[in-house]
């Protein structure tokens, strides 16, 4: 079984960001400058902010993401799609990866809006060269569509349940050349 060392260097470690501004800076003044708290390197640590936490306080989201992008961490948008946060926001934040909300993968097939809206999500991030998470997969069906859609990786109930960390090297065994997060 892999130790979490050897994870470390393959897998990524997400942080969700959703909290208050004050908060917001002490997380960001302490994630970079120890990475090893985390067991792993600042390159391999995501910061996933919610597009909820964005509309709170953008201009400490905004700095936030500047301090966290200049350590090396990857910045990913969360939910994506749940109506808080505007294209200009995506715009001026720059992010790398996005997680496409669960509620857009779940319809997806059952009506040609739905595709429209699919289409135009996963086309917004091919020409903005962000990495797309599709949430909330549960079958083959919608694991298919998504990827077929041009989600890089899939994350939901098809893949696992959530786990406690000390099962997550079990988990990844079992799955070594899926494209999923846990």
């Amino acid at each position: 079984m892999p130790r979490c060392g050897e994870l470390a260097r393959v897998c990524f470690l997400v942080v969700q960001f959703f909290v208050d501004a004050t908060q917001r800076q002490e997380f960001c003044a302490k994630c970079p400058d120890d990475p090893r708290r985390y067991r792993a390197s600042a390159h391999r640590l995501e910061a996933e902010i919610t597009e909820s936490a964005i509309v709170s306080d953008f201009e400490a989201t905004r700095h936030a993401i500047q301090t966290l992008r200049s350590a090396g961490v990857r910045i990913v948008i969360d939910d994506f799609g749940t109506g808080y946060s505007g294209l200009s926001q995506l715009y001026e934040l720059r992010f790398d990866k996005l997680k496409v909300d669960k509620r857009f993968i779940q319809q997806i097939g059952k009506s040609s809006e739905s595709d429209i809206f699919m289409r135009a999500i996963f086309g917004l991030c091919k020409g903005l060269d962000l990495c797309v998470t599709a949430e909330g997969i549960e079958n083959v069906a919608q694991a298919d569509a998504a990827f077929a859609y041009g989600a890089h990786q899939g994350q939901g109930f098809l893949f696992s349940k959530a786990v406690p960390a000390d099962k997550v090297p079990q988990l990844l065994i079992g799955f070594p050349q899926a494209k999923f997060v846990a």
